[in-house]
């Protein structure tokens, strides 16, 4: 395939993964449809893509057959199963080429922050699931007890610091560990396919 010309970033949040993207794409047009007006707002501060949209992902207000590529990175898991599904179906239409990453046979849990619900995992997501029409990968860390490693390592240690001041320069340890972790885990593509990342691409 050509380089996209168009990119739907589905959930793109604060514009993170399309500014990375653009890097290698520097003309190409990137819309951002983001359900926060908060991570919008920083998108478009960050100026990371070429247009935004507030709307909630599984209702798509676009056209069909509009975008070269349509990217759904970690924004499944939060969502029912059963709309997810349907968010798929409505992606097909109007991507040309789909890429998926979401965390793979995970199991669900509630937020690790009460003040953001939105951040919890409500759907587990297989590679069964993309069978049909993608092509997949696992990549990444292990899941320790359905929960990533890191999530044990960093998470819960963050909540704690941030309750305690005096914590601050394990914290700051904490989140360098977490982001080499990250780092080093997420190019990794684990043998026997166990990966906590299941990247999908349409065939």
């Amino acid at each position: 395939m050509e380089k996209p010309r168009t990119i739907l970033d589905v959930g793109g949040g604060t514009g993170t993964l399309i500014k990375i993207l653009k890097r290698s794409l520097p003309n190409c047009y990137t819309v951002n449809l983001e359900l926060s007006i908060g991570d919008l707002k920083e998108s478009k501060k960050r100026n990371a893509h070429s247009a935004y949209v507030l709307g909630d992902a599984t209702k798509p207000p676009l056209r069909e057959g509009f975008f070269d590529v349509a990217i759904l990175s970690n924004i499944l898991e939060h969502i029912k199963k059963q709309e997810g599904l349907m968010l798929l179906e409505k992606i097909n239409y109007i991507a040309k080429k789909r890429i998926i990453a979401v965390p793979c046979n995970q199991a669900t849990y509630e937020s690790p922050d009460p003040k953001n619900p939105h951040q919890a995992h409500i759907s587990e997501w297989t590679p069964i699931d993309f069978s049909q029409n993608y092509k997949n990968r696992r990549y990444g860390g292990l899941w320790l007890k359905g929960k990533p490693l890191s999530y044990y390592i960093s998470t819960k240690l963050k909540l704690s610091g941030f309750a305690h001041s005096k914590k601050i320069y394990t914290i700051a340890l904490v989140f360098l560990l977490d982001d080499l972790y990250d780092a080093c885990c997420g190019l990794m593509a684990y043998p026997f396919n166990q990966g906590s990342i299941l990247i999908a691409v349409t065939k």
